[in-house]
């Protein structure tokens, strides 16, 4: 099982704070935000448009990083800021 957590305005996009997928086998972030939209109303090209930012346990990866379960994806708006 994998644990996908949504942020900020994804999170209101996708209303869902979080969702639990089952994993078989070698997968990557980009399979399990796959089976999100297939599980889900949501949109893939919403979950996937390039400017989100993914962490794997607290850790930014891309979308081809391999997950093992009980792994946490995080889906983040990218991040704008200063000093």
């Amino acid at each position: 099982m994998v644990t996908v957590r949504f942020f900020a305005s994804i999170k209101e996009k996708v209303g869902l704070e979080s969702i639990d997928i089952p994993i078989n086998g070698p997968t990557s972030i980009r399979d399990v935000l796959n089976r999100v939209a297939n599980e889900t109303s949501v949109d893939k090209a919403f979950l996937m448009p390039g400017g989100f930012l993914y962490a794997l346990n607290q850790r930014m990866e891309s979308l081809d990083t391999p997950v093992n379960d009980g792994d946490e994806i995080a889906v983040l708006p990218p991040l704008s800021g200063g000093f």
